[in-house]
């Protein structure tokens, strides 16, 4: 008699442990509540946590490409424009028609031209970071900032450092993209044209 009684409460007991975890289980809305409620769908709740992780850091990832390639087309865009304005007004003072007080005129703005592209060069995005410098962004891809010294120089390689390492970031599981351009690889023409325009 006494074993049956044991045998009862302890039915009655692992019943009440049941009925308590069902009643969690509906409170949480949840069906597992730990590993051992079902060890399957927990695994896959736990590989479903990571990909929804990653999957959000990817997308962080491609939000920080798409802005900083639109800075850097942009500044580019801006370069361009400025050096279409140079080609117009050295193909205007090659006429022969230009005072030689115009032409001073004309060598001071190109002056002030040579040195907003170099700042463009140097161009930052919203948080101080150098948009040209590839992986070394804290760093100015520029290395002189006096134009005199920019023109002495004898290579692009040593105009500009950057590491010669793009930036890239990684966009899907299976895609890494280069993500910025150097100042080296865009420098060539423009160190060019500031070497030569001394």
């Amino acid at each position: 008699n006494q074993i049956s009684q044991q045998i009862g409460l302890r039915t009655m007991a692992d019943q009440e442990a049941r009925m308590l975890h069902t009643m969690q289980q509906l409170g949480s809305g949840r069906r597992v509540l730990t590993p051992a409620d079902d060890p399957l769908a927990a695994s896959q709740a736990v590989t479903v946590a990571q990909t929804a992780s990653i999957n959000t850091r990817l997308g962080a990832n491609r939000d920080i490409a798409m802005r900083n390639l639109t800075t850097q087309e942009q500044v580019l865009g801006e370069v361009t424009t400025m050096l279409t304005g140079v080609l117009t007004r050295v193909v205007e003072a090659g006429n022969g028609t230009y005072s030689d007080s115009e032409l001073k005129v004309l060598a001071n703005e190109l002056r002030e031209t040579r040195e907003s592209l170099l700042g463009q060069a140097n161009a930052t995005d919203g948080n101080g970071q150098y948009l040209f410098s590839g992986g070394v962004m804290n760093e100015a891809p520029a290395s002189v900032t006096d134009l005199d010294a920019l023109a002495a120089l004898g290579t692009v390689d040593e105009a500009f450092r950057n590491g010669h390492l793009r930036q890239a970031s990684r966009l899907d599981d299976n895609v890494v993209m280069d993500t910025g351009f150097l100042a080296s690889e865009l420098g060539q023409e423009l160190f060019t044209i500031f070497r030569d325009q001394k």
